[in-house]
This record gives C-alpha cells, sequence and structure tokens, in this order.
C-alpha cells in the first residue's frame, strides 16, 4: 500500500494467502486523537475543535530518503542509512530490542546501511547495502533451521535466509516479498506457510504491492497481474472469485504504476490518467458512489497524475497538487474532517508521502514528518 510512482519505482508487497476470503476489520467507533508532542516532535494541528481528527508532527535526527507507514508504527530511512521507528511496539516492530511503544523515534538496533525500509502488520523489513534483507517484528526474519512451517520473530534486525541481490523489499499483512535486480520476487511469512517461496509464473517485475488479501505485480511491458482475495472486484478481472495464480488486468493501455489499498487497486496509466477498481465502500475509487467495480474504471476529472497512493482511502499527486478520497473515519483525507469523499479532494500535502489502511503521513521538510489519521495510542 505504499507510493507508487509513474517513474516505474519500485514497490514491493505481497497479500495475505492464507484463506483469500475477505474480512474487513471491525468498526470502530472514532475515537479522539491525541497530538503527539514529545520524542523530538512539535505540536502540528492548527485545529481548534477537538471532534475534528488531528494531526501531529516529528522532526526526525536528520533529514530522511524513505518515509514508509504500517498499521500501527511509522518509519522514517534517513541520509545516514539508519532507519528510525515509532507508535506502537508490542510485536516487536520497532525494532529497537524491546516490545514497548514509543511516542517518539527510536532508531532500530545495529542497522546503519540501509537502503530501502518497509512498514507492514506489526512488522518492518530494510534491504541493506549489501541486498540482503532483514527483518523484525511479529513477521521476523522468516523460517529457521528446525523450525518447521513457524516463523520466527524478532525486537531486532535478523537476516532472511537466501537473499543476496535485492533491491527492495514490502510488507504486507502477515507476509514479505523481495524483488531481486533480475525482477524476481521472493516472498515469506505465515501467508507462504513459513517457507520462502519464489513468486511463479511472473517474471520481468519492475514493482509489486500488496493489500489486505490481494497483490498485484507491473511488468516492464506495462501489463497488471493481481492475485488473491477477490470478494470486492480487486482483482479486477470481472469476478469476485479468488485466484491463487495472476490473472492480468484488462487494462486499455499499459500501467507505469500500481498501488493497493485495503480491497482495491489502481493503475497509473502511461497518458498520465488514473484506473481503479474494487471495493467502493468508502468512496475509494473516485466515482461519486460507493458501489464496487469488478473492472478498471478511469477516475474521471485526473490527468497528468505522477504517483498514486492507496489504503481505505486514495492519494493521487498531479501537477504538484495532492488529491485524496475516500475512508475519512480519522481524518486521513488531510482535510480537518470526519467525511468520507467519493470524488477527488485537494489537500495541502506537498511532500514525499505514504498511506496505510487510516493513516496518512507526509514530509513537511527534509527532516519533518506529519501524520494524519489514525495514531494509535503508545506508552512512552
Amino acid at each position: 500500500m505504499r507510493d507508487s510512482r509513474r517513474s516505474r519505482f519500485v514497490v514491493m508487497g505481497m497479500l495475505l494467502a492464507g484463506g483469500c476470503t475477505r474480512s474487513h476489520p471491525p468498526e470502530e467507533p472514532p475515537e479522539r486523537e491525541r497530538v503527539i508532542v514529545d520524542g523530538g516532535g512539535e505540536r502540528a494541528s492548527n485545529r481548534d475543535d477537538s471532534d475534528l481528527a488531528g494531526c501531529a508532527t516529528w522532526v526526525a535526527p536528520v533529514d530522511t530518503t524513505q518515509l514508509s507507514v504500517g498499521a500501527n508504527h511509522v518509519c522514517a530511512l534517513g541520509v545516514d542509512g539508519r532507519v528510525r521507528c515509532w507508535g506502537s511496539g508490542e510485536g516487536g516492530q520497532l525494532g529497537d530490542g524491546s516490545r514497548t511503544s514509543s511516542r517518539g523515534w527510536v532508531d532500530v538496533s545495529g542497522l546503519s546501511d540501509a537502503r530501502r525500509v518497509s512498514a507492514g502488520g506489526g512488522f518492518t523489513c530494510a534491504v541493506r547495502s549489501d541486498g540482503s534483507v532483514a527483518c523484525w517484528g511479529g513477521l521476523g526474519a522468516g523460517p529457521r533451521p528446525g523450525s518447521g512451517a513457524g516463523v520466527a520473530a524478532s525486537t531486532t534486525p535478523e537476516p532472511v535466509p537466501g537473499l543476496h541481490d535485492a533491491v527492495d523489499v514490502a510488507s504486507g499483512a502477515a507476509l514479505a516479498c523481495a524483488l531481486d535486480a533480475r525482477g524476481r520476487a521472493r516472498c515469506w511469512g505465515a501467508g507462504a506457510g513459513g517457507v520462502q517461496a519464489r513468486l511463479d509464473g511472473l517474471s520481468r517485475l519492475v514493482q509489486i504491492d500488496a493489500g489486505y488479501q490481494h497483490a498485484c505485480g507491473l511488468d516492464r511491458d506495462g501489463a497488471v497481474h493481481c492475485w488473491g482475495g477477490n470478494d470486492a472486484g480487486q482483482l479486477g478481472d470481472g469476478s469476485r472469485e479468488r485466484a491463487l495464480a495472476p490473472v492480468r488486468v484488462p487494462l486499455d493501455r499499459p500501467a507505469v504504476a500500481i498501488a493497493t489499498g485495503d480491497a482495491h487497486t489502481c493503475a497509473l496509466m502511461n497518458d498520465g490518467t488514473l484506473s481503479c477498481w474494487g471495493s467502493n465502500r468508502y468512496g475509494q475509487l473516485g466515482d461519486g458512489t460507493t458501489v464496487d467495480r469488478l473492472t478498471p474504471a478511469s477516475v474521471a476529472g485526473l490527468t497528468d497524475v505522477t504517483s498514486v497512493h492507496a489504503g481505505r482511502h486514495t492519494c493521487a499527486v498531479t501537477r504538484g497538487q495532492t488529491l485524496c478520497w475516500g475512508e475519512n473515519r480519522y481524518g486521513e483525507l488531510y482535510d480537518g474532517t470526519r467525511v468520507p469523499r467519493a470524488r477527488p479532494h485537494a489537500t495541502p500535502i506537498a511532500g514525499r508521502m505514504d498511506v496505510h489502511a487510516v493513516t496518512t503521513c507526509s514530509e513537511r521538510a527534509a527532516d519533518t514528518i506529519e501524520c494524519c489519521g489514525r495514531v494509535t495510542p503508545v506508552e512512552r
């Protein structure tokens, strides 16, 4: 569910493959967010009405080169090669050797040469300078000798066996995937039965991304292939039948980037337009309705799109402006309200960004990160 850019910026991920029947997380009553002000941060919300969703800002120790939003935590890669995370830490996903949550940045232990980082559902992974991949948190680094189908967990980074030429990594709900220099993907985690496996049937991939229980890949020819859960039509093949093998999405022109949300998918086309399909429960397809679409449909009025991001909402950058639409129960649309929007709506977001299901984070400056949406209460 990460940033997908028109320049074919490689984004990785994978589906929660074990049992592809869709199950939405329970709808909880909206709760009043707290603005976090410690941990090197500053008060960021300029909204006086406490009933409106607030945003919070953190100042990182150094400039950041990448931002990644997970289910309940956020990580940033610094220009110094170090990864710093904040948020929920009960699964060890902050990587500081503890299971304690944090309101402020904590350094990931023993990691000073990271090139990419991806925060997932209670775990985090990073690509190191030598092409290896290290993970920490609830998913851990993958299967170990004698562990059978189990998956090891760690509160500090541990190497994923067998990965030596990775160029990117992405984290899904309970599965992670790495993309190697030859365009092949390898995945591991509970969704893969606790074993590391190569994604068969696809090659020459330039991007892969994952939603809640589905995933899609983009190949060098601009074709999009999706597989996994399909109860809302997120595979784009005109059905609601799950597919364990990739199915090709019927697009009318080549795509240059993809983004998978909770149960919907969007493709950035080579003419700068955007097509989306799947769940429209929150208006995230941007067509003015809440009716699911089983095949791709263009988002009306969007041209010159350069990047797309998806959670339970969708954001697209066009002509230097960021537009968002869809779910907004926690203020993740950056508009100061909790009103969902079924059509693209202008936001003040101007920098690098990333989204998860109900959280949107962006860079206000090279070392300053602002997040709007549901910020999980933390301990320290």
